[in-house]
């Protein structure tokens, strides 16, 4: 059968007039008994109508032809009685021609053609000298010479012959083939030499392929893997494939370059783990594509799959399996347009079964009208199209697909070889859906996966990230199945520390960084480490056992990595040196550290991830990673109540080489990802965070936003060019003028140091108090010898109604009201009295207007920090008349501290380093008010 005649634009009515209903995938089926047969083809003429040849119920050899939507028989029979092994083709000029085994002639073969009207006989009826079987295959060259091949039913061997104009003759010899020629197939190349392929009997079942040669056939190549059956095609350019059925269960396609045949991708592949296959069938579309047609799959119990080439694998056309039960020992056919439009047939009362027909964007248009479900879409230009629905998504070679704000939902399959994407815009996987092709990298786009779908990856969707944005995987409902590539863009010009948490479900070993970055670290090479003369840790990660932040303890909890093989946990944070592009940084000398992208990859978190902060015997902190490959917005992440009120992020951007930064919970900030936070938990119960996926946000946040929430402040500290540190305020009447749980102690940064004082005289990067109209607010500012001209700005600010906040600098004796956008520039000299404890506060006035702050008389209260505690805790109240008394009592009544205060609102440290652990009720008995509260003691 000649199968340069390709389809082009086939009316899509040819299954709906068969009552075609949509399947699962992009296939549609529609049921025939017109197409009931043993074995049948079908073929396009040039007009683009579709014919078949059969054999109907009655086993005699017709032809239909698809018209207006209706099937029409093409004349009347072509045979008398038994007929099979039909073969069609067409002339060029558009005659239809069909070779079948006649059995009118005792099977012999018969060639019949359609021309004025009927059907006529082409050289006589039975030309053969014997009877033929198996199969046959027809095909003109270009030069309009008919042939076919057929297998002689007494030798078994392999025969061609072509019509001469007024006869049939013999090409070469007769029963060429060494032996059983098992289901011949014929084909010509682009300079019209003929060549037949079958699977050689008498050589090991080995695929054999023939040339026609200076009067002989003779033999070209062969491949050594036993085969059952195969079909030979031509593409139109005249390069010839054979698509084989291996005894070996797997299926292969063979390309001949002129002097051997070689397998086209995978070496030899199965079908969901196909048990064998008859009949395959190969066809190509119109960039000559390949498309194969198997037959088996015995193992899933499903029948009859469709792959086609990528330039480098096969990948599966829509779902797997177009049959739920087995057609048994039959021929299958596969036609394709050239835009990719599939015909899948099988035999044995089957249906037809209809890829939907490929969609183009230009640019401009879609070639086939807006795109929906069933549709088989190509993406050709990068202008956008905005939204649409689709079941296969196809991206050509250089082109990006634009998505601007839009969403696009994919039904079926990605084959993605274009360019990264553009836009904010989000692609949703709406139904279960593979991917294929090169690595997919959203950029600035997300990707999501409806409710009880699937998108397997195979190791081709990443998450890009770049200079220009970062993509993100959105609200996953579904699950994504594979491998996916995240990478995290880093600015240069910043030699820093970064914290980071990496988004898999799995731990990943540090070397995953090693393509992008040098690390350092002990051992040096024999570690995995980038080479250097002194080998500086510059990778660690933190350990809550060894952090001792106790009164007088050293240990920070920053653990080396000793190798690079070390893992790096799920959920947790990585303190990760950047000196910028590999081999920078490394040797001494000033230079300007270049941009780099982190790439890492592994199975991603999804569905709510729960990270359980386990409290140290001697520090109250703890760390986190971001666990989501998108950002995350922090303000609606789910906190058991021994979780602290902050959380504290490193930004590398601060200062000289990077400052701690503080957050409060209720605030909105999207945390970047790929990054990492610390806070404090002070119990190991009620002692996690829940991340959900509808956590997930677009976009990360600068540090921080600009847009206060109610009786909220912030402060920054910057010079002419540098940002050095922020500070909170938060005015809450329920606070407390000491350090309380809402507040946040102030990490000591490298550079600068910019907080608060309470009252007991703690720093803190967030101080949440109540507003005291003619008080004031202690600043601290330490500048570490960095003598320079500096900034305080204020950020977000909203106050209460009817009050102000005024900045006084002591040293200088000047005062500047604080509004939004608020700037005071002052100097740190030498003169130590030009910067610590005593040069600013900021004084609160007015009173507020009723309704902004609640006007009730406050409650006197109590507080434990931390509880836990290990080395010592701390004893904050408010509002206490008069002499207070404090006591510690064991449960057994040992008073083990006790003390006297005068304070209305103050703190009393409890020292317990020589307390037994255990349990302890501490009381505070004031004038108006008696507390207790049991504490443990670790």
């Amino acid at each position: 059968m000649n199968r340069r005649t390709k389809i082009y634009n086939l009316l899509a009515a040819l299954l709906l007039c068969c009552g075609m209903l949509p399947a699962k995938a992009q296939w549609q089926t529609a049921n025939s008994k017109l197409l009931y047969s043993y074995d049948y083809d079908l073929a396009f003429d040039a007009t683009d109508t579709l014919y078949a040849s059969l054999a109907d119920q009655n086993d005699k050899v017709v032809v239909y032809r698809y018209i207006n939507n209706t099937w029409t028989k093409l004349g009347s029979n072509l045979s008398i009685n038994l007929g099979r092994y039909t073969s069609l083709t067409f002339n060029s000029a558009n005659e239809p021609h069909v070779a079948f085994q006649d059995g009118a002639v005792s099977g012999k073969i018969s060639v019949m053609k359609y021309s004025s009207g009927s059907w006529n006989v082409v050289g006589g009826y039975g030309f053969s000298s014997n009877a033929v079987t198996q199969t046959t295959d027809i095909i003109f060259d270009n030069n309009d010479t008919l042939y076919v091949a057929y297998k002689d039913q007494s030798t078994l061997r392999a025969n061609v012959m072509k019509y001469n104009g007024s006869g049939w003759v013999q090409v070469g010899s007769t029963n060429f083939s060494n032996g059983n020629a098992w289901n011949l197939s014929l084909a010509a190349d682009g300079q019209d030499s003929l060549y037949v392929a079958y699977i050689d009997k008498a050589n090991n079942d080995y695929p054999t392929l023939k040339k026609y040669s200076n009067g002989s056939w003779i033999t070209v190549a062969t491949y050594p893997v036993s085969g059952n059956y195969l079909q030979m095609e031509a593409d139109s350019s005249g390069e010839l494939y054979i698509v084989v059925a291996a005894d070996n269960d797997y299926h292969s396609v063979l390309k001949y370059d002129g002097s051997s045949l070689s397998v086209l991708g995978d070496s030899f592949f199965r079908v969901l783990n196909s048990a064998g296959g008859y009949y395959p069938d190969i066809d190509f579309d119109g960039n000559n594509t390949p498309y194969i047609l198997i037959e088996e799959d015995e193992k899933n119990t499903v029948y009859n799959t469709v792959l086609k080439y990528t330039g480098s694998e096969w990948i599966q056309v829509g779902a797997a399996g177009l049959n739920t039960v087995n057609v048994g020992n039959t021929h299958n056919k596969l036609a394709v347009n050239s835009t990719g439009e599939i015909y899948a047939v099988c035999d044995e009362d089957m249906p037809v079964h209809r890829y939907v027909n490929q969609n183009a964007w230009n640019g401009s248009t879609w070639s086939n009208g807006s795109p929906n479900s069933s549709s088989n879409v190509f993406i050709e230009s990068s202008t956008s199209p905005g939204a649409f629905t689709c079941g296969d998504l196809n991206v050509s070679p250089g082109v990006t697909l634009a998505l601007g704000s839009s969403t696009v939902n994919v039904n079926n399959a990605i084959i993605y070889y274009g360019d990264s994407l553009m836009g904010s815009g989000t692609v949703n996987i709406a139904d279960d859906v593979s991917m294929w092709g090169d690595t997919m990298y959203l950029k600035e786009s997300s990707i999501s996966v409806a409710s009880g779908k699937t998108l397997t990856t195979n190791g081709r969707l990443g998450v890009g990230s770049d200079a220009t944005g970062t993509g993100r995987i959105g609200t996953v409902s579904g699950t994504i199945s594979g491998d996916v590539n995240v990478q995290r863009y880093i600015a240069g010009g910043v030699r820093a520390y970064r914290m980071l948490g990496h988004p898999f479900s799995t731990d990943i070993p540090l070397s995953q960084l090693i393509d992008d970055i040098d690390i350092t670290g002990t051992g040096g090479v024999d570690s995995g480490f980038t080479y250097s003369t002194s080998n500086p840790v510059s990778a660690y990660w933190w350990d809550v056992t060894t952090a001792d932040y106790s009164v007088g303890g050293t240990n920070p909890g920053w653990q080396a990595f000793t190798n690079t093989g070390d893992s790096w946990g799920k959920h947790d944070l990585a303190l990760v040196y950047i000196r910028g592009a590999k081999g920078e940084g490394l040797s001494p000398g000033t230079y300007t550290p270049s941009a780099v992208t982190l790439q890492v990859a592994g199975e991603l978190n999804q569905g709510t991830q729960v990270r359980t902060l386990t409290k140290g015997s001697n520090t109250f902190f703890a760390a986190c990673g971001n666990p989501f490959a998108s950002s995350v917005q922090m303000n609606t992440v789910t906190r058991g109540s021994n979780v602290g009120s902050n959380y504290y992020l490193w930004d590398p951007r601060s200062g000289a080489s990077g400052a701690y930064v503080t957050n409060a919970w209720s605030l909105s900030y999207s945390l970047p990802m790929f990054s990492a936070f610390i806070t404090t938990v002070t119990a190991n119960t009620n002692n996690t965070l829940s991340f959900a996926e509808t956590d997930k946000t677009t976009g990360d946040s600068a540090l921080f936003k600009t847009t206060a929430p109610a009786d909220w402040v912030e402060l920054y500290i910057y010079d002419s060019t540098t940002k050095w540190d922020r500070l909170l305020i938060n005015f809450d009447d329920n606070a407390m003028d000491v350090q309380d749980k809402s507040d946040a102690v102030k990490f000591y940064n490298p550079g600068l140091d910019f907080y608060t004082l309470s009252k007991d005289n703690e720093r803190l990067a967030v101080d949440v108090r109540p507003y005291d109209d003619g008080h004031s607010i202690p600043l601290g500012l330490t500048a570490y010898n960095r003598y320079n001209t500096y900034v305080i700005r204020t950020g977000m600010f909203n106050i209460p109604a009817g009050t102000k906040l005024v900045l006084h600098d002591k040293y200088l004796n000047k005062t500047k009201e604080l509004n939004a956008g608020t700037e005071y520039w002052f100097d740190v000299t030498s003169d130590s009295l030009s910067q610590g404890n005593k040069r600013f506060e900021i004084n609160m006035v007015g009173k507020p207007t009723t309704g902004i702050i609640a006007a009730k008389e406050k409650n006197a209260q109590m507080q434990l920090i931390p509880n836990p505690a290990y080395s010592h805790v701390k004893v904050s109240f408010d509002k206490i008349e008069g002499e207070a008394q404090i006591k510690l009592t064991s449960i057994t009544g040992q008073v083990v501290y006790q003390s006297i205060t005068n304070t209305q609102t103050g703190s009393v440290t409890i020292p317990l380093q020589n307390v037994p652990a255990g349990i302890y009720i501490v009381e505070l008995q004031g004038k108006n008010a008696r507390f207790t509260e049991k504490l443990i003691k670790e």
